[in-house]
């Protein structure tokens, strides 16, 4: 049996590459990739179409822990704190370090939520891009408290008491 070959197209038909293209991935295209394994087990978060692939150092984790601790201890009951899980805004999905969102974890085992009562970034290195391009994403879900901390030069605790007590008041 033979086979029949499309020819290629003249050169002279062929738009040039004269400069990088950037590919912008679906959300569908994004878990493809994950089942497929293709992202390992890297930090990986979903942003304009780009995937960011975020490097976690022991400031950032003391920060996040820190956090974290102190939050549990603090929230009132019908919200719960999710770590390093995912938002799904829009066609984005960030992964704030901790977010506090209405509800009970069971709510979400179909489908990650789609906003917060209060997102976190702990940075170290990252604190320009959580300021910029992750903040004003969490503005776009209208989640009413966003918080970016300086792993290198904050004090925690200090930060997140002050945010539980703008949660209680937005509880009211």
């Amino acid at each position: 049996m033979a086979t029949t070959l499309k020819p290629e197209p003249p050169a002279s038909e062929v738009a040039p590459l004269t400069h990088p293209r950037r590919w912008c991935f679906t959300l569908e295209q994004y878990y493809r990739l994950g089942e497929l394994g293709i992202l390992g087990d890297k930090h990986t978060e979903l942003i304009g179409g780009d995937i960011y692939m975020v490097p976690i150092g022991p400031e950032h984790s003391f920060g996040k822990q820190t956090s974290r601790r102190y939050l549990e201890r603090k929230l009132r009951k019908g919200v719960h704190l999710r770590i390093e899980d995912p938002l799904r805004i829009g066609d984005n999905e960030p992964v704030p370090d901790l977010a506090v969102v209405s509800g009970k974890p069971s709510d979400y085992c179909k489908q990650h939520p789609t906003t917060a009562l209060l997102a976190i970034e702990v940075a170290d290195t990252t604190l320009e891009f959580d300021y910029t391009v992750k903040a004003s994403l969490y503005a776009s879900a209208t989640i009413p408290v966003v918080q970016c901390i300086d792993a290198l030069f904050q004090d925690i605790e200090l930060d997140v008491s002050d945010l539980v007590k703008e949660i209680h008041r937005l509880e009211r």
